[in-house]
Formats: structure tokens, C-alpha cells, sequence
């Protein structure tokens, strides 16, 4: 008896220790904020990272099929993170008064980084060197006479890798697609997208589509191979401040400066209106199963939407600013909640698990219990035994959390 009873407790432990550090839900959104700081949620909408920054986070991507993303930062400070460490490289741009954009390669070696004062950069992740692009129109550094910047007549709002390391598209009056040939140059065609500036790009996995909206309050589909426009979307009562296709470019998101999520159709030329947010709507994401878009906003919040409903699922609260940036993680990962993780190596530290099993033993004498309880509250661990209904009539063990400086009967822990 003595033997089933601490094979129970061991048994229990080692589900409580599972099911701490194994998530069911592998699928996690990255969020980046005016707050300084960059998060990671869940889909069930609890944050498991908090990581601050030195200035406000203005954009993030992922690489297509990896799990490093990017993020940029007010200033000419760009960084590369592991989504599964939250650790990162951290590069300086040369020449950038601000970054606005970026976009990292497939293969998660190169960032390509555009600025406020019109220039662009790709920055070679292994080794920190910008590297050359040379295009239409090319700036030259007066120190080494390389051309390490293309350069527009207006700042790049937006830019955006295809499916290969050597293909991009930047946005500002007009589209320019890059190519790198075999020379190493780059050579360009541009694309007329409307009077008014792009401000936000995004690729299909496959790369032969291409989804653009800005300041004309329209979303455009692009054709990249045959360089033409596929279709004009104009739903938007005010600018689009950002877009995303769907994984199977079936269908594209928007949001904008009229607080609405729209969810296009491309087949069928329908169009979803999601309404909750209170302000703009500066991101919108598609999932990698393509059945959830999330938001961003300047109200602080990130809301998920199931695509074939139009219904909010979750809003994710936590931001203490507005909310610049949202991308999906494309691959599942297995993230350990740093809070939760905190609270099992205190639970560990702090108290004797065979002190606890002794519990469980029916010699004991209420004498030697009332002892070892006195023993781990001490430690800020509090043992209460709570009889359980059965044919064995045996006593469980409830563990208690105590906060110092806090509420002393606030559970956290139950075994």
C-alpha cells in the first residue's frame, strides 16, 4: 500500500513535469511593439516571452521554412532572432538614419533593410558586411568607392524577399523587382503601382504572386513573372497599412487606417469585414495553415480571426503600446513558458521531494507531518493535506506557492 501510494504521487509529478515544459500547440506569433518590447504568444493566447528592447519595434519577419526572424527597430539597429532561444545578432546599418523594413532571405543569411533616407542594404547575416546592391539608381561610399546602397527619390517603405535569396521586391511610388544575375549586379523592373506610395508587400510561398497596399486605399495582386497587376481590391475607406497572402495564395488580408481587418477571396471576389479594433490597424498575418489572421493595433491588442467564420477567437492583451508588427512563426516549435519554467525550478529548489513523499506514510506521526511542514513553509513551499473520498481512505498532498511580500493563501501550484 505504502509502495502504490508514493508510486501515485511520482506518477502525478511526472505529468505535472510534462505537461509544464510540452505544448500541445506548437504554433506561436511573434509581436512587436511601441512598448519596446518583442512577444511571443500561443494559440490558446497566453504570452511566453517577453523580450525588451532598446527602442520601439517597428517590424518583424520570418524566413519562409525556419524559425529565425527579424526585427527593426527605430534607429539604424537591425536583429536576427532564434524564436526557440530568443537569443539574436544584433548589426548596425551603416548610412541608415532610420530603419523602416526588413525582410530576411529564406535561408535566413541574408536581411535585406530599407530606411527614412531613401537608401536600401543587405546585410550578410554570417558575417555583418552590407553587401552590394547594384541597381538603377546606386550611391557610392566615399571612403571605399564601392555602391553598397540602392537609392530611391522617396524612402522605401516596404521590402520583401520571393522564394530564393536572389530575387526581392521594393516599394515606394512603383514596384522594383531585383534580380541578381551571375555577374553579381543586380538588374530591375519596375512595376507602376499608382500615384500614391506602397507601403506594405508580401509574397506567396511559391514567390509568382504578389500582394501590395499603401496610401491609395487599395490592395493589388501582382503577377511577378508576367509583371502585370491581376486584380485592384478597393474596399479600404482609408490607407492600407499592411497586407499578407495566404500560404496557398488563395486568399490576402488587409488592414488599415479604418480599424478593419479584410479577408479577400481571390477566387470567389469576396470580401470579409472584421471589425473589433477601437484604432488602425498597423499588421495582419496569415497563419501557416492559412485558418487564422491575426491583427495588430494601435489599441494595444492582437486579435486572432478565424478566416472561414470572420469571428475573433482571442484577443491578446499585454502590450502597453501600440502594436507596429505581428508575423507567424511558418514551422512548429516547442517553446517553454518562461514563467511557468521559473515557478518549477523555484518549486525544485526551494523544497525536498522525498521530504514530501514521507508525507504519504501512514507510521508517521502527526507529530513528525506538523514538523516537516513547519520545515518547507520556511523554505516558501506550504504542504496542506487534503483528504481524499475512497476505499483506501489515504490522504493527498496539495503544494501551495507563497510570494513573499504577497498574497500568502494565493495557490499556484496544485499536485
Amino acid at each position: 500500500m505504502r509502495f502504490l501510494k508514493k508510486s501515485k504521487f511520482i506518477v502525478l509529478f511526472a505529468v505535472f513535469m510534462f505537461n509544464l515544459f510540452c505544448s500541445t500547440d506548437c504554433m506561436h506569433l511573434v509581436s512587436g511593439s511601441y512598448d519596446k518590447t518583442v512577444r511571443v504568444w500561443n494559440m490558446d493566447g497566453r504570452c511566453k516571452r517577453v523580450k525588451r528592447c532598446h527602442a520601439p519595434v517597428r517590424s518583424i519577419f520570418f524566413a519562409q521554412r525556419g524559425k529565425k526572424f527579424t526585427s527593426s527597430f527605430w534607429g539604424n539597429k537591425v536583429r536576427v532572432w532564434d524564436i526557440q532561444t530568443m537569443n539574436y545578432k544584433e548589426f548596425e546599418m551603416p548610412r541608415c538614419f532610420n530603419v523602416f523594413s526588413v525582410s530576411l532571405s529564406p535561408s535566413g543569411k541574408k536581411v535585406l533593410v530599407s530606411s527614412f533616407d531613401t537608401s536600401v542594404g543587405m546585410l550578410d547575416v554570417e558575417t555583418g558586411k552590407v553587401e552590394g546592391i547594384y541597381g538603377k539608381k546606386s550611391v557610392s561610399n566615399s571612403k571605399s568607392g564601392d555602391d553598397l546602397f540602392y537609392s530611391s527619390s522617396c524612402p522605401v517603405c516596404s521590402v520583401s524577399f520571393s522564394n530564393n535569396d536572389t530575387k526581392f521586391v521594393l516599394a515606394e511610388k512603383e514596384l522594383v523587382i531585383m534580380s541578381k544575375e551571375k555577374c553579381g549586379r543586380y538588374s530591375y523592373r519596375s512595376l507602376e503601382a499608382g500615384e500614391r506610395p506602397v507601403k506594405s508587400l508580401s509574397f506567396s510561398l511559391c514567390g509568382k504572386m504578389l500582394a501590395s497596399g499603401g496610401d491609395g486605399k487599395t490592395v493589388r495582386i501582382w503577377n511577378v513573372e508576367a509583371e502585370r497587376c491581376e486584380a485592384t481590391l478597393g474596399e479600404h475607406s482609408d490607407q492600407v497599412k499592411s497586407v499578407s497572402l495566404s500560404p496557398d495564395g488563395k486568399k490576402v488580408a488587409s488592414g488599415g487606417k479604418d480599424k478593419t481587418v479584410r479577408i479577400w477571396d481571390l477566387q470567389m471576389g469576396e470580401c470579409k469585414v472584421l471589425r473589433g479594433h477601437s484604432d488602425f490597424v498597423f499588421s495582419v498575418s496569415f497563419s501557416p495553415d492559412g485558418k487564422r489572421v491575426a491583427s495588430g493595433s494601435k489599441d494595444k491588442t492582437i486579435r486572432l480571426w478565424n478566416v472561414e467564420t470572420g469571428k475573433c477567437e482571442k484577443v491578446l492583451r499585454g502590450h502597453r503600446g501600440s502594436v507596429l508588427s505581428v508575423a507567424f512563426c511558418p514551422v512548429e516549435v516547442e517553446i517553454v513558458d518562461e514563467e511557468r519554467q521559473a515557478r518549477l525550478q523555484l518549486l525544485q529548489k526551494r523544497t525536498n521531494l522525498f521530504s514530501i513523499m514521507q508525507l504519504h506514510k501512514e507510521t508517521e506521526s502527526k507529530e513528525e507531518v506538523e514538523c516537516k511542514k513547519a520545515m518547507v513553509v520556511k523554505k516558501g513551499i506550504e504542504i496542506i493535506k487534503e483528504g481524499e473520498k475512497g476505499a483506501d481512505d489515504h490522504e493527498s498532498v496539495a503544494i501551495y506557492y507563497t510570494r513573499s511580500g504577497r498574497d500568502k493563501n494565493k495557490k499556484c501550484l496544485v499536485m
